[in-house]
């Protein structure tokens, strides 16, 4: 056999392999983000109703600071700004398995979940990356009251 076979075998090869270390690294993250998501999920709850008491308490005479939180029955939640008109709502639900978040409202989006290299989740969502629930809690608390998030 030809050295230039011998190499292009090889580097197929190595291709192969590559690809299969690539292939098992997200098969390894997603799982990761499985095994965290229902304590992130709980996480998030509790600091979007934090929030939104906090606002109210701090901010009491601001109706456009002012949201209801609300189940929606199917493992989510709604989160609806108090000022009208217009009726701001957005409901938030969770999708571990295809590595989203949902968030439906007059446009419907998705929060994709990762796994960052530190082995915390990451999120990303309308071209901007958030690191946990504090985060996340702001950007959808701003996106109900606004339609946008601020830096």
């Amino acid at each position: 056999m030809s050295d230039w076979i011998d190499e292009r075998a090889a580097s197929e090869k190595k291709k192969k392999a590559e690809e299969l270390t690539e292939a098992e690294i997200s098969q390894q993250k997603a799982t990761v983000v499985k095994e965290r998501f229902p304590t992130f999920w709980e996480a998030l709850l509790k600091q979007v109703y934090s929030d939104c008491s906090e606002l109210k308490m701090k901010l009491p005479d601001s109706t456009y600071d002012h949201f209801h939180v609300g189940s929606d029955h199917i493992g989510g939640f709604t989160l609806t700004c108090d000022a009208v008109p217009p009726l701001r709502q957005i409901t938030v639900r969770p999708d571990p398995d295809s590595l989203r978040i949902h968030v439906l409202g007059t446009a419907s989006t998705a929060i994709i979940v990762a796994a960052a290299e530190d082995g915390l989740l990451s999120f990303a969502w309308r071209g901007k990356t958030f690191a946990g629930e504090v985060d996340l809690s702001r950007a959808l608390i701003e996106y109900c009251k606004t339609g946008q998030f601020h830096s």
